[in-house]
This record gives C-alpha cells, sequence and structure tokens, in this order.
C-alpha cells in the first residue's frame, strides 16, 4: 500500500504542484486548501501518514493547525513548506511540533529527500 501524504496550501496551484511532485514519488495524494479543511482530512481515511503544511494561511494559520494535531496525539510527521524563513519562524515552527521546515521557493528534490528520510523513521519506529 502507498503511503499517503495530505498538502495542505491556501494556493491551489502550488498544492497541485508539490501534489504532482510526490505523486511522481509513489506517494498518494490528497490536497486541502485551508486549515479548517486539514483538520477534517486528517482524521478521515485515507489517514495520512505525513503532511505538508503551509504555514501562512487565512481562517486558520498552519502553526494552529500543528499545534491542535499534535495536541490531539497525531504523531506522524509534518513538514512546512513556507515563505516565512527567518529564524524565528523556524524556531516557532519546530516548538509547534513540525519534523521539517522548507522555505520557498525550493527544488522538489529536497521535499520528497526529506519525506522520504521523515518515512523511513517513521517506518523503523513502528517496526
Amino acid at each position: 500500500m502507498n503511503k499517503h501524504i495530505l498538502v495542505v496550501d491556501d494556493e491551489p496551484n502550488l498544492a497541485q504542484l508539490l501534489a504532482m511532485a510526490l505523486e511522481d514519488e509513489g506517494y498518494e495524494v490528497t490536497i486541502a486548501l485551508n486549515g479548517v479543511d486539514a483538520l477534517k482530512k486528517v482524521w478521515s481515511f485515507p489517514y495520512p501518514d505525513l503532511i505538508v503544511l503551509d504555514r501562512d494561511m487565512p481562517r486558520m494559520s498552519g502553526l494552529e493547525v500543528c499545534q491542535r494535531l499534535r495536541h490531539a496525539g497525531f504523531d506522524n510527521p509534518i513538514v512546512f513548506v513556507t515563505g516565512m524563513g527567518d529564524r524565528t519562524h523556524r524556531e516557532a515552527g519546530f516548538r509547534a511540533g513540525a519534523n521539517g521546515y522548507i522555505v520557498k521557493p525550493f527544488v522538489d528534490k529536497e521535499l520528497t529527500s526529506i519525506i522520504a528520510q521523515l518515512m523511513d523513521q517513521r517506518y523503523q519506529r513502528v517496526a
């Protein structure tokens, strides 16, 4: 069974590009276009093995999504993909519970490499 990734970004074109890059690597991908929708999709089937999360979104920020998920017991990896790249933003992302933090613009292979590493770590823990 393919591993499932939830991509959360309020820019539909970027969300679709991320999804295509991840599907090319063999992942199943679901897209959410805001934080509220992301929270609904996290607890539905298929349960995501990893979340790629934009940090700056309307209605509910990626930071709040991450914090809520961690508080609710979601322990699968979360990777922020964001334009907010200074040190304080990165630190806040990791404090919220992120496992990775990539600053836009980035190369697809940077994201897919981090995801592969986090997936390997996750499934080594479970095995």
